[in-house]
């Protein structure tokens, strides 16, 4: 007869087991959070590096206007002083 007190080794492996799986599939589950965070991140890294490149195009159009404009107003006083109409008001 065995006595009920008697230690089972199997039960203490299945328990260690147990144990092993539950500290197993949260380390899994954390790792999926970590590598979900990660890929965030690199998108959240990507958006503001397409959006800081379309800022740039942005501000060298805008020089450009700009530019654009400085020439246009120069041609039109030029264009007012040869016809006598510049000068001082």
């Amino acid at each position: 007869m065995t006595d009920m007190h008697e230690h089972d080794p199997m039960k203490d492996l299945a328990d260690g087991l147990r144990r092993s799986a539950v500290s197993t599939r949260e380390a899994l589950d954390a790792i999926v959070g970590a590598a979900t965070a990660l890929a965030d991140s690199v998108s959240a890294a990507e958006l503001a590096r397409d959006e800081r490149g379309d800022l740039r195009e942005t501000v060298r159009r805008l020089e450009e206007l700009v530019l654009q404009l400085t020439t246009d107003i120069r041609a039109l006083r030029a264009r007012l002083d040869v016809n006598g109409k510049g000068g001082a008001q």
